[in-house]
This record gives structure tokens, C-alpha cells and sequence, in this order.
């Protein structure tokens, strides 16, 4: 009888064992099986999203092959008017500084009396116009 009551207890055990590790994987085995159904989810979304992406790079692509060269083309006349924007600040700038040199002396005695001059300078402000250095001649276009 001894022996047949540690079979017994020995069998118990192990069955409350079995059912511990059966509270423990079980739930386990759910969660991974969900989590690959997930992921595999995922996966297949991405896909789709890249094959969408491929499909709208290829029209993005034959949109700006065509209408490549309209937008050189604005590129170039967009470049030559900055330039011409640029020559022209230059010039008001030069002129700003010739009349404030030809007010400024006549005024002299007025600018004397002002907080703010701190310049005994004959021409107050600049010493002279800003230089101008032109750009560069323009390259031919690639395209």
C-alpha cells in the first residue's frame, strides 16, 4: 500500500503540474497565434502601401518627364528676374546713398542737434554705395 499511495500522490502532482503549465500556455499560444495574425496583417498592408506608392511614383514620374521642360524653362525666367530684382535694389541702394550725401551736408547743422548722431563723418550713414558683383554668365540648360 505505501507504494501504491506514492503512485497516487506522485499522479496528483503531476496533474496539478499539467494544469499549472496548461494555465500558462494556453494563453500563451492564443496570444501568439493573435499576434501573427497580426502581424501577418501588417505585412499585407505594407504591401499593398508599396505596391500604391510604386503605382503613384510611376505616374509622378511620367508627369514631371513631361512637363520637365516647362519648368526649366520658368526656372530660367524666374532666375533672370531675380537678377534684374537684384540690379534694381543695387541701384536704389546707390541712390539712396547719393541723396542722403546731397541732403546731408545742407542739413548739417539740424543733424548736430539730433539725439541719436553720434557720426562727426561729413556724410553721415555709409561710406559708400554697395558694390555690385554680377553673376556669373548663364550656363546653357541641360535639358
Amino acid at each position: 500500500m505505501n507504494t501504491e499511495t506514492k503512485i497516487k500522490d506522485e499522479l496528483h502532482a503531476d496533474t496539478r503540474n499539467v494544469k499549472k503549465l496548461q494555465i500558462l500556455v494556453y494563453p500563451s499560444l492564443i496570444a501568439f497565434v493573435l499576434l501573427a495574425a497580426y502581424g501577418y496583417y501588417l505585412v499585407n498592408s505594407l504591401a499593398t502601401d508599396v505596391k500604391k506608392l510604386a503605382t503613384d511614383m510611376s505616374f509622378l514620374t511620367e508627369s514631371v518627364n513631361k512637363n520637365l521642360n516647362i519648368i526649366s524653362q520658368n526656372m530660367v525666367i524666374m532666375t533672370q528676374t531675380v537678377n534684374v530684382m537684384a540690379r534694381a535694389s543695387v541701384n536704389m541702394q546707390r541712390d539712396m546713398w547719393s541723396l542722403n550725401r546731397n541732403v546731408s551736408t545742407p542739413l548739417m547743422p539740424l543733424n548736430n542737434m539730433l539725439p541719436w548722431s553720434g557720426s562727426q563723418e561729413p556724410y553721415p550713414g555709409s561710406r559708400g554705395p554697395m558694390s555690385y558683383t554680377p553673376l556669373p554668365p548663364r550656363m546653357e540648360q541641360p535639358y
